[in-house]
């Protein structure tokens, strides 16, 4: 049929999402085959290196990936290496169509190739990442920080887990933080809302299209895993807002404790005393009370060159401040988004929040200077008892000599604050304007989602014959807290068919989404100032990075004075906000955020300290109810792609085969008479 075949070609012609879903292929151009007089030849170009590109750490074999857009070149692109660190692909006679750094990204995505990737999740012990030996924690392919995931822009990455977690009798899930996973909810990792674990023994294939581009973090999303080192850096190669000269490894900075997470979860349901963290460590280095000094961060740089590094906070309970002393650092990435270049002496980073800068050396050192690469904990925004640990957990060390150590840094008095808070004055690359928020009937009420962040206590739920019971503590954002069932993930309710499946008290729904317009939500979040009775729970003064699935949140005010009613609700930014995946909520004020409804799945809404989400702070998202029955609905396999269908198929396989072992892990627990529970958390 041509003209299905015309449309498609229309399509990627102009670099539009294909409303087929984003996995769609490129066609051959009508007319015949590619090229033709004037017309560039597949022949004329070849894979390329990006500028961002290195090999994976872990793995002395590998090399750099390349980009392949050669998909493209019959639509007149002409994907070469990038001839400016703000372009990517260019278009032989339409500059309008060009992809670099002005390209809005949620419209048009470059076509790439396809790439796979292989993570087993073992349990590793006798880890001495701060100079101390930890417990028996869950790592994938035995290493923390995991595989580096690389990709570029576009391109379709399929990543199979395999879960071999046979001893600690443990699920899993893998969660690719920050990416819009447009159209693909059912691999956004979540147990309980967008699919069943992966059973101890099992498979799952996650596959997706990187719509956006920038470095982020893939982690568990199984109970506390993650505070246990199940993680590691994804980066999708793109254009920048700056230039640079090389890349560095992504640099990835956390709290640490040598005992489990899983150890110390009862400490936050039954506190006080609240979870103790006692040691930071970047990337699997760090120096627990500074008793081992030769298990420090050590970066080694060269004179008068500009280092592109990639920031993430991998933290369980804290919020950093990361600097380098003397150095100033360019940033041009806050999450996944690329903004306007600016100049800082140092970088606030909450829980999942991620920062790309680039780092320019001195000229005129000594060789062999070093000084300090400190980690902060942001004051007011951490889990560190009694006292925080020092900051300074890193050397930057101008040298090329190995196997030796670099000389202690001198110290210096920082010339910046600790606060927490975010960092407030950038400007997103690619522009939106947000309009305000409409006014409800007679213009004393907006539409806006209300919520408040609470602390409530209540009996945790007994899922074996003889759990005790036991009155916990608990975090919700709505009328109750978050609780989901590992059996039942929600999108197998969205229709209906199951109800009582899912916990309606902790989801909302998104506005309806609309073919060609931006359709706007918007939300109210409020911490508290002194704890007060409300709605039966008791306002406390936290502060929050509130972490979106699916979306990008914009900021339109953050404010650490106490929320006033609808008064407060005026000063809005909604010209090119502040725009980023995660969000830090200020420990006494409230946040206005927004986000579109244009992504059709159940999304999480949650705090990234994982002891509060644990505790039930979050909420689901339930958008674009009609597509997403399409994309769970097995009768409907025969209109969904090849990939689509797999991914149906998948999912309806994973809850079999979990639903079984998840009955026989509880009559196992039961048989013996034990008291444990098979989960004592929301299960997020």
């Amino acid at each position: 049929m041509i003209l299905p075949r015309y449309i498609i070609t229309i399509i990627n012609f102009f670099g539009l999402q294909s409303p087929l879903g984003p996995q769609l292929d490129v066609p051959t151009p009508i007319g015949g085959p590619m090229g033709g007089p004037g017309r560039p030849h597949l022949d004329d170009f070849e894979p390329w290196v990006p500028p961002g590109a290195l090999p994976d750490p872990g793995d002395p074999n590998s090399e750099p990936i390349k980009c392949d857009y050669r998909a493209m070149v019959p639509f007149g692109y002409q994907p070469s290496y990038p001839k400016g660190h703000d372009q990517w692909i260019p278009h032989q006679k339409f500059q309008d169509l060009d992809y670099n750094i002005t390209t809005d990204y949620d419209v048009r995505t470059p076509n790439g190739t396809t790439r796979e990737y292989h993570i087993t999740v073992n349990e590793s012990d006798a880890q001495i990442w701060d100079g101390r030996q930890s417990n028996t924690r869950a790592l994938a392919d035995g290493k923390y920080p995991g595989p580096w995931i690389q990709a570029c822009w576009g391109d379709t990455l399929k990543i199979t887990v395999h879960n071999n977690l046979t001893e600690i009798k443990n699920g899993t899930t893998i969660h690719l933080h920050g990416l819009k996973l447009l159209d693909s909810n059912l691999v956004d990792g979540v147990p309980g809302i967008t699919q069943c674990p992966i059973a101890p023994g099992q498979n799952f294939t996650y596959i997706f299209r990187a719509t956006q581009y920038g470095t982020s973090w893939y982690h568990s999303h199984y109970s506390l895993q993650y505070s246990d080192g199940l993680l590691g850096p994804i980066t999708i190669h793109g254009p920048t807002s700056a230039e640079y000269h090389e890349p560095l490894y992504p640099l990835i900075m956390a709290d640490h404790n040598k005992r489990s997470a899983f150890q110390l979860y009862h400490m936050e349901q039954f506190g006080p005393p609240w979870p103790n963290i006692d040691s930071i460590i970047i990337n699997n280095h760090g120096s627990f009370a500074g008793k081992f000094p030769e298990n420090q961060y050590v970066q080694q740089v060269q004179k008068g060159r500009k280092y592109s590094m990639m920031l993430i906070n991998a933290a369980t309970d804290a919020a950093f401040v990361f600097g380098i002393d003397g150095h100033k650092m360019t940033v041009i990435g806050t999450d996944l988004v690329p903004v306007k270049p600016f100049e800082t002496d140092h970088i606030r980073l909450g829980n999942g929040q991620r920062y790309h800068v680039i780092l320019e050396t001195m000229e005129d050192v000594p060789e062999g200077s070093s000084f300090w690469i400190r980690t902060y904990p942001a004051e007011g925004c951490n889990g560190f008892r009694p006292r925080a640990p020092d900051g300074r957990q890193g050397i930057l060390w101008y040298s090329s000599m190995k196997d030796t150590s670099p000389p202690v840094p001198d110290d210096i008095e920082i010339p910046y604050s600790i606060q927490c808070k975010d960092m407030a004055h950038y400007e997103p690359m690619v522009e939106w304007t947000v309009p305000p928020i409409p006014v409800l009937g007679d213009g004393s009420e907006y539409d806006i989602i209300e919520t408040t962040i609470s602390a409530w206590r209540w009996n945790l739920t007994k899922d074996t014959k003889h759990a005790p019971d036991d009155k916990v503590w608990s975090w919700k954002l709505l009328k109750d807290h978050a609780w989901v069932d590992y059996k039942g993930p929600s999108v197998n309710d969205v229709d209906g068919l199951q109800p009582g499946a899912w916990n309606h008290t902790a989801v909302i729904e998104s506005k309806q989404m609309r073919h060609g317009q931006d359709v706007w939500n918007y939300m109210l979040i409020v911490g508290g100032r002194a704890e007060k009775e409300i709605g039966g729970g008791q306002v406390a003064p936290v502060f929050h990075p509130m972490h979106i699935h699916g979306h990008d949140l914009v900021v339109l005010k953050s404010s650490s004075e106490p929320y006033q009613g609808y008064g407060s609700l005026k000063g809005l930014q909604l010209d090119n906000p502040l725009r980023r995946d995660t969000v830090l909520l200020p420990n006494n004020g409230y946040l206005v955020v927004a986000w579109k409804s244009d992504n059709p799945g159940v999304w999480a809404l949650h705090c990234h300290i994982a002891w509060h989400a644990s505790a039930g702070l979050a909420l689901q998202i339930v958008e674009g109810r009609e597509k997403l029955i399409q994309q769970v609905d097995l009768e409907n396999i025969s209109n969904l792609s090849a990939d689509e269908a797999f991914l149906a198929v998948q999912h309806q396989d994973t809850c079999k085969t979990w639903r079984k072992w998840q009955d026989d892990r509880i009559e196992e627990i039961e048989g013996a008479n034990s008291t444990e529970r098979f989960r004592d958390d929301s299960g997020l």
